[in-house]
């Protein structure tokens, strides 16, 4: 589903704390899926509008299929995705209010439609974040990583990290993902 790092489970900040930096949807499920062979996909929206794809795998990467599993997955969001359609999975799980409640706590009160736009622009501007989230990173692989994210602006292209993430819901990576993604 959908939640906002350093909030309440009903989406609004916390106490003492700021607007929240980002949100997430879950794009296989909601995010009980067992992190393995099979990929697990989300998506990070920021503030700023920039939409930041995540594919956490359980299987060490060690070959240019994983990075290249990445790339296509962005290329689809970035080619196919519309953030009428981010809206709408949004909305489908929260409901069209409390979304856009979540919304304005993430863009400012009044700002819901202009975020919107925001995304739309990202994505056609090719202006996101692609993260492959592994439980091990061969030196070749972050070589691979290192060139892409040079070559792809404005995407960025980065690799997590996340040892001990097979076999676990991928509900349970969020917080050594959060640590270390950067939207």
């Amino acid at each position: 589903m959908l939640a906002v790092p350093g909030s309440t489970a009903e989406g609004s900040p916390a106490e003492g704390e700021d607007r929240p930096k980002s949100c997430w949807l879950w794009l296989d499920g909601d995010g009980e899926s067992a992190v393995g062979l099979t990929p697990v996909r989300l998506v990070f929206l920021s503030a700023e509008a920039r939409p930041v794809l995540v594919l956490l795998t359980g299987v060490p990467t060690d070959d240019p299929d994983s990075i290249m599993e990445l790339i296509d997955h962005g290329a689809e969001l970035a080619l196919s995705w519309s953030a009428d359609r981010l809206r709408g999975l949004l909305e489908g799980r929260l409901g069209r209010a409390d979304a856009e409640t979540l919304v304005e706590q993430l863009a400012g009160a009044g700002l819901v439609e202009d975020f919107w736009r925001g995304v739309e622009a990202s994505l056609r501007a090719g202006r996101m974040g692609l993260v492959l989230g592994t439980p091990e990173l061969t030196d070749h692989a972050a070589e691979m990583i290192r060139f892409l994210d040079g070559q792809m602006r404005p995407t960025t292209v980065q690799a997590l990290v996340l040892p001990q993430t097979a076999g676990l819901p991928a509900r349970e990576c969020l917080p050594a993902l959060l640590a270390q993604v950067q939207l």
